[in-house]
């Protein structure tokens, strides 16, 4: 094999290597509601889909030639139904065996109606060319008809009693009689947000050092530097801070007046718009998060 040719073997098994290895380090927390909430008849629940991640963005060579793609530590397609008298998130159906025929907008737009304690559910159909995708990376016929069980299971409406966890297949009159039945009311739609809202990120199943336990000094740096995403600080606030001593949040404080202070003083000396923007995004984001961590001293 000549140097030239054995160079680009070279290459060629690097590739893959560098972008596994080209994402930030920092995690980013998502929790999206399908917001088509289907509330029980007495008021007492309502069920609805979630989509929870944690993931970390591209970088560096990971980024191009089409933006990149972010490389997923935590992805959970899942029912929920929520108790409003025991204030408790209950999982019901989880569709990770479904994952691969969605992208998560379509997992956002599942149909939904509760009667009485069973809760009714069917997915939008699967875009074809995500199955013709599939179907091309299908190694044996064994996989092949693996996916068109999936996509079948995808066609058709169930019904979830919620008491018991049962899952049984339903007819179109069936589910469409249910679906006659759903309330749809603005205030009950509000409500239902106001209820989520309070919930912590455990409550999602979203444990920060289970999923991608990271050092305290990184910890640390989100908060410091504003790095992640709002979700990613306030989980970290949750869950991380509450064990941090005195002495170490006292440390952050400090850190993040220096930062700040630099950020300012880069923004005066520039006629950049960026470091105008950088700065004053980080002037709202320390007056808020100080506080925040004065609150454990």
């Amino acid at each position: 094999m000549n140097l030239s040719l054995s160079l680009k073997f070279r290459v060629i098994l690097l590739i893959p290597i560098l972008l596994q290895s080209c994402h930030s380090e920092y995690l980013n927390v998502s929790i999206d509601f399908d917001h088509q909430f289907a509330w029980k008849n007495d008021s007492s629940g309502f069920g609805f889909l979630a989509i929870s991640s944690l993931y970390k963005r591209p970088e560096g060579i990971a980024v191009f030639p089409d933006g990149g793609r972010v490389k997923y530590e935590y992805f959970s397609a899942v029912l929920y139904n929520y108790d409003i008298s025991e204030n408790k998130l209950d999982r019901v159906v989880d569709f990770k065996d479904l994952l691969l025929l969605y992208k998560e907008a379509q997992l956002l737009n599942t149909q939904l109606a509760f009667t009485d304690s069973l809760l009714y559910y069917k997915l939008s159909k699967p875009y074809d060319i995500e199955i013709s995708t599939i179907l091309k990376r299908a190694q044996t016929n064994k996989d092949s008809l693996k996916v068109f069980a999936f996509v079948d299971k995808a066609s058709k409406a169930y019904a979830c009693n919620i008491n018991t966890t049962e899952i049984t297949e339903v007819d179109s009159a069936t589910f469409n009689s249910a679906m006659r039945q759903k309330k749809d009311d603005k205030n009950l739609h509000r409500l239902a947000l106001e209820y989520l809202n309070k919930l912590s990120y455990a409550d999602w199943g979203i444990i920060l050092q289970d999923i991608d336990p990271q050092s305290e000094e990184t910890y640390m740096k989100y908060i410091v530097y504003m790095e992640g995403n709002t979700q990613t600080r306030n989980a970290i606030f949750e869950q991380i801070i509450p064990g941090f001593t005195k002495k170490e949040i006292g440390r952050m404080l400090k850190e993040m007046e220096t930062y700040k202070a630099g950020v300012d003083n880069k923004s005066k000396a520039s006629l950049k718009y960026k470091d105008k923007l950088n700065a004053e995004n980080y002037d709202k984001y320390y007056e808020s998060a100080s506080k925040r961590l004065l609150e454990f001293l």
